[in-house]
């Protein structure tokens, strides 16, 4: 098993993700498997893309219940950009779009 799973929701910054975490030394796999998701140690949420479609990719895995089961646990995720952005209540990027809703905030990129 992999230390780290980066999130695959369709687009995102996984590639330079992984390579980080190669110079680092950790093993990490993507995916959008809710298993995978939920018994990792460590689970990255990448960042760049459309908020719509990250969720819609995220939704029809269930990847996004996974991802809310993480937070009510409390289990480590790491967000970047967009992927920290897709936890709040709302992600505004280019229409209102569905989120995580995890944590009570409102991001207007």
């Amino acid at each position: 098993m992999s230390d780290v799973v980066v999130v695959d929701y369709g687009a995102g910054n996984t590639r330079s993700v992984r390579a980080a975490l190669t110079h680092l030394g950790v093993s990490s796999v993507v995916s959008s498997d809710p298993t995978k998701i939920s018994e990792s140690e460590l689970v990255i949420l990448p960042g760049v893309g459309s908020a719509r479609s990250a969720m819609d990719h995220l939704e029809s895995t269930g990847a996004a219940q996974a991802l809310r089961n993480r937070f009510e646990k409390g289990a480590p995720i790491l967000g970047i950009c967009l992927g920290m952005q897709l936890a709040w209540n709302t992600a505004t990027k280019t229409a209102a779009s569905t989120a995580l809703v995890c944590c009570p905030a409102r991001f207007i990129c």
